[in-house]
């Protein structure tokens, strides 16, 4: 194997390892109390930060002097990794319990303002290019109201779904993040509290 063929597997696998990075935020964020905005804003900013002046600091990647393909790349590498820090930082990083000796999960009231369920086609690789379906899956979501009136669509389980019944309340077992963002660790409790700090 020569020295292109290297550069260019490692070049898919750093432009692959970026798309799991904003896949891995989307899940993050389907688990995050908070606005769409905010991730976009983080992104953008960080964007904007590291500014045009290190675009051409992906040439090794792209392979190319082109400034607007290494400023493309540049948007999807940087907002990947601040969208990423973001929300996975934020979801696998819980404020200690230690601190102060304070509980950080707490339980709040919800209204389950609508249930849906999404269909998704299973597929299996039969040739290059070439896919056939082999079934379908489904993906229950839940969208509730707080008590601030913030909307949130929530992916649950089937359980869940079935138990849940549109207009009722529920509660919400959420945990504060290491930026503050609460993170819904498990719907459907029975007695729930309101966090005064959400």
């Amino acid at each position: 194997m020569n020295r292109r063929n290297l550069s260019a597997i490692l070049r898919c696998i750093v432009a692959t390892a970026f798309l799991v990075l904003y896949v891995m935020a989307y899940i993050a964020f389907e688990k995050t109390v908070v606005e769409w905005w905010k991730p976009v804003v983080v992104g953008v900013c960080a964007i904007a930060v590291t500014g045009m002046t290190k675009m051409k600091r992906w040439r090794w990647l792209t392979g190319t002097d082109d400034r607007t393909l290494n400023g493309l790349f540049h948007v999807y590498a940087v907002g990947a990794m601040a969208v990423g820090v973001f929300l996975l930082g934020n979801y696998w990083l819980p404020v200690s319990n230690a601190a102060g000796g304070r509980q950080t999960d707490y339980l709040e009231k919800v209204v389950v303002e609508k249930k849906e369920i999404v269909e998704r086609d299973k597929t299996q690789r039969v040739g290059r290019h070439r896919y056939r379906k082999t079934g379908v899956r489904y993906e229950y979501y839940i969208s509730v109201v707080f008590e601030n009136g913030m909307r949130k669509d929530i992916p649950v389980t089937r359980n869940v779904y079935n138990r849940t019944r549109q207009g009722s309340p529920t509660g919400l077992l959420l945990d504060r993040g290491l930026f503050g963002m609460p993170v819904v660790r498990k719907v459907g409790v029975s007695q729930a509290i309101q966090d005064p700090q959400l």
